[in-house]
């Protein structure tokens, strides 16, 4: 074995780690600030290595002042210093400072290695945390399953647990897609399994991210099959249709079919009086329209400081739970506009690449773009568009920071080949 297929095996297992130690931390009987930074030291420690390691650290460090490392690297971590600095929330700064850093090390991290090797490490560390997962939780989840209510394991928050396997899910649909028999059978498994814990979860907005992940992978097969043999794909398409609408049909009056529609009505309390479909979101709509009537002071301009969302007491004592509104109160509209428009830019890299790239290509294209989709539509409900607590945070972060010369793709389909798309390493 090579010195660098080596070095590629140990940074892949450090990483792995790094995802799963922000996995883990929750099992704590406490979740501490100083459990959280266990991750965020190993992580730096790795980029300090492999910076040390690596013959293309110069370069590495020049796209620091590429025009995206100067935008959303340099003049983004300046705004969330600048907006922290006279912030009456204490540990603005602190945080500020820390994001900022992170920022750095995720844009030389991601310089150095490609995005395959990420994503295989976070479908390694997705597997070592389900195994620790369902045995140590394997009485509250079949508690939770037999009596249909929602599931609460150890300091995870049911959405925030629900947004991790989520995560893991779209990883798992791209080894699925690419490994061989062994691999295929594990990740039906896990696959299964993060689809039932997500459902008694109770998660709403993670299904309908997953849900929004899953229309952008059926899109872009059924694109590039209508390009490959367009009249037998709609054939096809129409037949499949009409089956399931006539199995729609046939099924709705039946007793079991009942049952299982009032089933799925209690364990995601649609009806309910607090969490139903009639209740603003979980009363997530009233501190929505509290946060926009403060920012209407001006504060939306600047921002009141990174984290700062944290120490108020919105209506009803719960959080903002809108990572735009969060980013937006805390830091101002032009760091909400940066954030935002990268993922999306992101995406939009991601859906040319699907439809461009060779056939193994495609599947980490796809994966990548579930992922995206997932992501920009479960943080209209969640926190975790713009943060490092979390594999699914960390996982995001490290996508947002990028450098736009190593996303870069052929234009010519012919020379799109087997490396050309994977977002490779500067060299």
């Amino acid at each position: 074995m090579s010195v660098a297929k080596k070095s590629n095996i140990l940074n892949q297992a450090v990483l792995a780690l790094v995802f799963t130690l922000s996995f883990v931390i929750y099992f704590a009987p406490e979740l501490s600030i100083s459990l959280q930074f266990i991750p965020l030291v190993v992580f730096a420690a790795l980029v300090f290595c492999r910076a040390l390691t690596s013959d293309s650290l110069i370069t590495a460090l020049t796209t620091l002042v590429d025009v995206d490392g100067l935008l959303y690297v340099a003049f983004l971590s300046l705004l969330m210093v600048a907006c922290s600095l006279s912030s009456a929330y204490e540990d603005a700064l602190r945080f500020a400072l820390l994001l900022s850093a992170c920022l750095v090390l995720s844009r030389i991290y991601m310089t150095l290695v490609p995005i395959r090797e990420v994503l295989e490490a976070f479908y390694w560390s997705a597997i070592v945390s389900m195994f620790i997962f369902v045995p140590l939780s394997f009485e509250v989840l079949v508690q939770s399953a037999t009596t249909l209510k929602r599931l609460d394991a150890f300091n995870f928050h049911p959405g925030g647990l629900a947004l991790q396997l989520a995560a893991y899910l779209c990883v798992m649909v791209w080894k699925f897609s690419t490994g061989g028999w062994f691999s295929k059978a594990l990740c039906s498994t896990l696959g299964f399994v993060s689809i039932v814990i997500i459902f008694i979860a109770s998660s709403r907005g993670t299904i309908v991210g997953l849900l929004g992940g899953c229309a952008f992978l059926i899109s872009i097969v059924f694109i590039k099959a209508l390009k490959q043999d367009r009249k037998r794909t709609l054939r096809l398409s129409g037949l499949l249709l009409a089956l399931l609408t006539a199995l729609c049909l046939l099924v709705n009056h039946l007793q079991w079919t009942q049952d299982a529609y009032e089933a799925v009505d209690q364990i995601l309390s649609l009806s309910t009086p607090d969490r139903g479909l009639n209740s603003g979101m979980t009363g997530r709509v009233d501190v929505w329209h509290e946060v926009l009537r403060i920012v209407g002071d001006g504060s939306w301009v600047i921002g009141h400081g990174v984290r700062s969302s944290d120490a108020v007491l919105w209506p009803f004592s719960r959080s903002i739970d809108n990572s735009y509104l969060v980013i937006l109160y805390d830091m101002g509209i032009v760091p909400l506009i940066l954030i935002t428009w990268r993922f999306v830019s992101l995406l939009r890299r991601a859906t040319q690449s699907c439809l461009r790239a060779a056939h193994d290509d495609e599947k980490l294209w796809l994966a990548c773009g579930m992922f995206l989709v997932l992501l920009l539509v479960s943080s209209i409900i969640d926190r975790s568009l713009f943060a490092v607590g979390n594999p699914f945070s960390l996982l995001a972060f490290l996508f947002f920071t990028a450098p736009n010369r190593v996303l870069m793709f052929e234009n010519d389909k012919s020379s799109v080949g087997t490396n050309s798309a994977l977002w490779a390493p500067v060299n």
